[in-house]
C-alpha cells in the first residue's frame, strides 16, 4: 500500500500538466475514486479496512484542496515570472525544483498520516500480494526497458520529449531539439542502479509490514514514503543528481532559445492551470 499511495500522490500533479484546462477540474472532483481505484490494482482490503481508507482518502482530498491548490497557484507565478525574464540559469531553477519536491512530501506526509493505521492492519498474505504485485511490475518494466537498443530508446525519449513540449510551448524550433538531443545523449544510465533501488525499498517495505508494532514504525514509513532518497546508494544519487542538472542546464538552454510566441503559450497555458486551482480552491 505505500508504494501505491506514493503513485497516487504523485499523479495528482500529473493529471493536472497531463488534462486539458477544461478536464482539470473534472479530473480533481474524481480525485477520491481515481486514488482507490489505484489501491484496488494491487490489493484487495477487508471491509473494515475500506471504510478505513474510503475514509483518510476523503480526509486527505478536503485537506489537499484546503491547503495545496492555493500553494500550486503560487508557485505556477513564480514559473511565469521565471519565463519572462530573458534568461535563467540553474541558481533560478533549483529552488523551483526544491519546492517541488517539498509540496510531493507534503501531501504524501498527509496521506501517510490518514492511512497508516490502516497499513498496519495488513496481513501477511495481503502484505505478500502486494509486494509481489509491486516486484512483478518493476520487473517488468525493467526488461522492456533493456530489451530496446540504446538508439532507439533516445529516439522514443526524443520523441516523447519533444511531444510534451510542445504541449507547453506550442511549436518547437531546430535549435531546441538540438537541445533535447544533446541533453539525452548526456544522461547517466540508471536503469540497473534504479532496479537496485526499487529492491532495496521492497525489502525495507517487507520489513515494516512483518512489523506493525514496532515502536518506530512511523518513522519507518514515513523514511520509505516520505524521504526514499534517504535508502538511495551512491551510485544512483550521483548519477540522480548528475542527470538533474544536466536537466536544469537544458531547461535554461529551451527557455533561452523561446521565441515570443512560445512564451506567450507557455504562460498562457500556466495561467489556465492556476485559473484551475483557484477556482478548485474556491478563491476566484
Amino acid at each position: 500500500m505505500i508504494r501505491l499511495l506514493k503513485l497516487a500522490v504523485l499523479s495528482i500533479t500529473l493529471i493536472m500538466v497531463m488534462s486539458a484546462c477544461s478536464s482539470t477540474r473534472i479530473s480533481y472532483g474524481f480525485l477520491d475514486d481515481w486514488l482507490q481505484w489505484q489501491i484496488d490494482d494491487y490489493i484487495t482490503l477487508t471491509t473494515a479496512q475500506q471504510s478505513a481508507t474510503d475514509s483518510g482518502i476523503n480526509d486527505f482530498h478536503r485537506w489537499h484542496r484546503n491547503t495545496q491548490l492555493r500553494q500550486y497557484s503560487a508557485f505556477i507565478d513564480q514559473f511565469i515570472r521565471l519565463a519572462q525574464q530573458q534568461t535563467i540559469d540553474a541558481k533560478d531553477l533549483n529552488p523551483s525544483f526544491d519546492q517541488a519536491r517539498q509540496l510531493w512530501q507534503q501531501s504524501v506526509s498527509e496521506l501517510l498520516v490518514k492511512n497508516i493505521e490502516t497499513l498496519k492492519t495488513l496481513s501477511p498474505k495481503q502484505a505478500n500480494t502486494l509486494i509481489d504485485k509491486i516486484e512483478k511490475k518493476q520487473l517488468r518494466n525493467y526488461e522492456d526497458r533493456k530489451s530496446q537498443t540504446p538508439i532507439a530508446r533516445q529516439v522514443k525519449r526524443s520523441q516523447k520529449t519533444i511531444k510534451n513540449i510542445k504541449k507547453w510551448l506550442g511549436s518547437i524550433n531546430p535549435a531546441q531539439e538540438q537541445h533535447i538531443e544533446q541533453w539525452l545523449s548526456s544522461l547517466a544510465q540508471t536503469d540497473d542502479a534504479r532496479r537496485q533501488r526499487q529492491q532495496d525499498w521492497n525489502k525495507a517495505l517487507r520489513k515494516l509490514l512483518e512489523n506493525p508494532n514496532a515502536g518506530d514504525y512511523s518513522a519507518q514509513a514515513n523514511r520509505l514514503l516520505v524521504e526514499p532518497q534517504t535508502l538511495w546508494r551512491e551510485n544512483y544519487r550521483a548519477r540522480f543528481n548528475s542527470n538533474k542538472q544536466l536537466t536544469i542546464n537544458m531547461i535554461t538552454q529551451i527557455h533561452s532559445s523561446m521565441d515570443e510566441q512560445q512564451k506567450r503559450y507557455f504562460i498562457n497555458r500556466l495561467n489556465r492551470y492556476k485559473k484551475d486551482f483557484s477556482h478548485l480552491a474556491g478563491t476566484d
